[in-house]
C-alpha cells in the first residue's frame, strides 16, 4: 500500500476547443420529425447535464452568436452523443442553416471523430457526380473557444513540459528506468492551497455510498462512489502556478502485458535502461512509438514519443496519431497506426523495420515497402504542416 501526499491528486485531461460544423437545413428525417417525439417539457429526454463540463457539450443560449456573430442561433433541433444541433440565422447569406455544435472530446482522444475532412473529401472528391446531390453537405465549419472546450496556453504547455522532461531525466539517467506509460491521465498537478480546496471540498461535497447488491463476509458494508476533487488547468492563473508529478510506475494487468512493479525494483525484466528486457506490448495505443508498435526493442526514447505526443495533444487539441481498426478485417490497428507515421513522418529505415518481431505482418523485410498497403503521395504531409494549421495558442 502506497502513502502519498494528498494535494497530488489532479490528473492532467487534455481539453479542446469546440468543433462547429454548418450544415444545410433540411425539414425532418426518414425516421419523421423529432418534434412530434418529443415535448418541450421532457427534458429528462434531452442531453444529459453531467456531459455539460471540460471537453463536454458546449453550453448555448438561444440568441448567442458564432463566428464573428455571422451565425445566430434561434432554436434547438436536437442532440446526440458527441454534439447538439440549433437552427441559426446565417447573416452573410441571409438563409437558415443547422448548427453542429461538436462536444471538446470530439477533436481528440478516443472519442475523436473524422467529420470534417471526410465531408470535406465528399465536396470536393467529384463535384459533378449525380450523387452528390443526394448527401447532406456542409457549408461550412469553424472552432470556437468556450468555458468547455478552451485550449491549454503556450505557456502552461511549457511549463508542464519543462516538468515532466525533468522528472525523465531522472528517470533515465539517474535510476536507469523507463516509465513505459507516459500519457495526461498520469501526469499530476498539485493543487493550489490544498488545504483550503480539500476542505471546501469536503464541506460541500456528500459521501455518495450504497450496500452492495450480493452482500458477503468478503465485501465491506458500503460500496463508495469515486468523487474526485475537480479543477481545471485555467484555474492556473500563472505558469509558475503549475506543479506536476509524474505517476503510474507499474505495468496494468490486460491479454498483452505482464504484471509487474516498475519503480521498486522487485522484478528486474524490462525495467531497467541499461539491461536487456523482453520485447513487450507498451504504452497507450495511440502514444506507442514505432519500436513498440513493430515489437522491436524499446528503450528511454519509448518515452520521449509518448510526452512529444501528449504535448501535441495539449497544443493542438488532436492526437497526433490514432489508430483505429479498418472495416477490411485483414487490416489492424496496429497497420493503420504504421501507415499514419509514414505519412507524416515518412518512411522507415530497413535496419530499424528488420529489428522488429513483427515487422514481417506488414512490410516486405527485403525493401522495407508495406505489404497490404500503398500510401498515394497526395496523402503524404509533415509534421510541420500539421502545426503549422493549429489554431493559434494565447499565452495565458
Amino acid at each position: 500500500m502506497g502513502l502519498f501526499r494528498c494535494h497530488h491528486v489532479f490528473r492532467l485531461r487534455p481539453p479542446s476547443i469546440q468543433p462547429i460544423l454548418i450544415n444545410h437545413l433540411f425539414s425532418t428525417s426518414i425516421h419523421g420529425n423529432q418534434a412530434e417525439l418529443t415535448t418541450a417539457s421532457s427534458a429528462s429526454r434531452e442531453e444529459p447535464l453531467e456531459k455539460y463540463r471540460l471537453g463536454g457539450y458546449h453550453p448555448v443560449d438561444i440568441g448567442d452568436t458564432f463566428c464573428a456573430n455571422r451565425y445566430k442561433i434561434v432554436r434547438k433541433l436536437g442532440w446526440g452523443q458527441y454534439s447538439t444541433v440549433w437552427l441559426a440565422e446565417d447573416s452573410s447569406s441571409k438563409k437558415r442553416v443547422a448548427m453542429k455544435i461538436l462536444t471538446g472530446d470530439a477533436g481528440s482522444g478516443s472519442t475523436k471523430l473524422d467529420e470534417v475532412p471526410i465531408l470535406e473529401r465528399i465536396k470536393s472528391a467529384r463535384p459533378n457526380h449525380p450523387g452528390l446531390k443526394n448527401i447532406a453537405g456542409m457549408l461550412d465549419h469553424f472552432t470556437h473557444r468556450g468555458p468547455n472546450g478552451r485550449v491549454v496556453p503556450i505557456n502552461l504547455i511549457q511549463r508542464i513540459t519543462y516538468q515532466v522532461l525533468s522528472a525523465l531525466v531522472y528517470l533515465h539517467e539517474d535510476c536507469k528506468i523507463i516509465h513505459t506509460d507516459i500519457k495526461a491521465d498520469n501526469i499530476l498537478i498539485s493543487l493550489k492551497d490544498p488545504e483550503r480546496r480539500i476542505s471546501e471540498y469536503l464541506n460541500q461535497t456528500p459521501i455518495h455510498a450504497q450496500p452492495p447488491s450480493h452482500p458477503s463476509r468478503y465485501t465491506p458494508e458500503y460500496i463508495y462512489e469515486s468523487q474526485p476533487l475537480s479543477t481545471t488547468l485555467e484555474s492556473f492563473d500563472r505558469q509558475e502556478d503549475i506543479d506536476v508529478k509524474l505517476a503510474d510506475f507499474y505495468f496494468h494487468p490486460n491479454p498483452y502485458r505482464s504484471m509487474e512493479l516498475r519503480i521498486l525494483g522487485f522484478h528486474r525484466s524490462g525495467i531497467w535502461e541499461d539491461q536487456d528486457h523482453p520485447v513487450k506490448v507498451i504504452q497507450t495505443p495511440a502514444l506507442r512509438a514505432p519500436e513498440v508498435v513493430l515489437r522491436a526493442p524499446w528503450k528511454t526514447s519509448a518515452d520521449i514519443w509518448a510526452l512529444a505526443s501528449v504535448i501535441f495533444n495539449l497544443y493542438s487539441s488532436k492526437w497526433l496519431f490514432m489508430p483505429i481498426p479498418c472495416e477490411d478485417p485483414e487490416l489492424t490497428a496496429e497497420e493503420d497506426h504504421i501507415v499514419q507515421m509514414i505519412t507524416m513522418l515518412g518512411d522507415f529505415p530497413l535496419d530499424f523495420i528488420k529489428s522488429g518481431k513483427s515487422s514481417g505482418e506488414f512490410f516486405n523485410l527485403n525493401d522495407g515497402s508495406l505489404l497490404k498497403l500503398k500510401i498515394p503521395p497526395e496523402f503524404m504531409t509533415s509534421l510541420d504542416a500539421v502545426i503549422r494549421v493549429c489554431p493559434p495558442r494565447s499565452t495565458g
